[in-house]
């Protein structure tokens, strides 16, 4: 029950600023990325799927954990913490197949 409480609303705002799209690991990525790059297209397409990315991780947290034992809430937030920084990683392999692709193409 107390994993519907910690991963419920993180589900409910990655979903809905995947609806508004206004990706909301965009804050996260400004961060460590220069200014000149938030207003590209590949900036926001990649936010894009990483905020789906961390909608479905989120999800899956709120319905296991919700019908699960305690060991899933841990286990729930173990992933996340393992996940984050890998998510940074994926981000950056993800823009440059992106830009690899978009190369190609031209």
């Amino acid at each position: 029950m107390i994993g519907i409480i910690v991963w419920g609303p993180q589900a409910l705002i990655s979903v809905a600023s995947l609806a508004l799209r206004r990706p909301w690991t965009a804050v996260l990525s400004r961060r460590r990325y220069p200014e000149e790059f938030w207003a590209t297209p590949l900036f926001h397409e990649t936010n894009m799927v990483m905020s789906a990315a961390w909608s479905v991780y989120f999800i899956l947290a709120t319905v296991c954990t919700a019908v699960g034992p305690l060991w899933t809430d841990i286990a729930f937030g173990i992933g996340a913490a393992v996940l984050t920084p890998v998510s940074f990683l994926v981000a950056q392999r993800y823009a440059d197949w992106r830009l690899a692709a978009i190369a190609a193409g031209s």
